[in-house]
């Protein structure tokens, strides 16, 4: 159990943000390949997330790589002051893509290209699974 009270059965649930189709099936696609993920959802916009995140749905959630840097640091400042908030990896599209300060999200920032990679080992350090 990780400190938002969920994961039953040692199962994550996800949440994918990207309004970009193609994006989210892929995505998708590489969270139902690993056993522990339990549920994957998915929305195209912010507010829709933090709907999902108030009901206390996702363990981790995704952005997708096309979602505007200054979208994305304010819609993180406001999943993190939640009382349970999802632990968040927020995808970039090259592995030398600086728009994102590490400082000013909240988990991790992950290249498209490392994602299938990054994926099992961030579960594996966050959630010892």
């Amino acid at each position: 159990i990780n400190e938002r009270g969920g994961m039953e059965n040692n199962k994550l649930r996800v949440l994918i943000v990207s309004n970009f189709g193609a994006h989210q099936k892929a995505i998708q696609a590489m969270c139902a390949s690993i056993p522990q993920i339990s549920d994957v959802y998915s929305v195209a916009d912010t507010n829709q997330a933090l709907e999902m995140v108030k009901t206390n749905l996702p363990d981790l959630m995704i952005l997708g790589a096309n979602l505007a840097e200054s979208k994305v640091v304010e819609f993180l400042s406001r999943v993190t002051s939640m009382p349970f908030p999802p632990y968040c990896i927020t995808l970039t599209l090259s592995d030398n893509d600086k728009s994102f300060d590490q400082n000013q999200c909240a988990g991790q920032i992950v290249s498209t290209r490392s994602f299938a990679v990054k994926l099992p080992e961030i579960l594996s350090e966050v959630y010892a699974i």
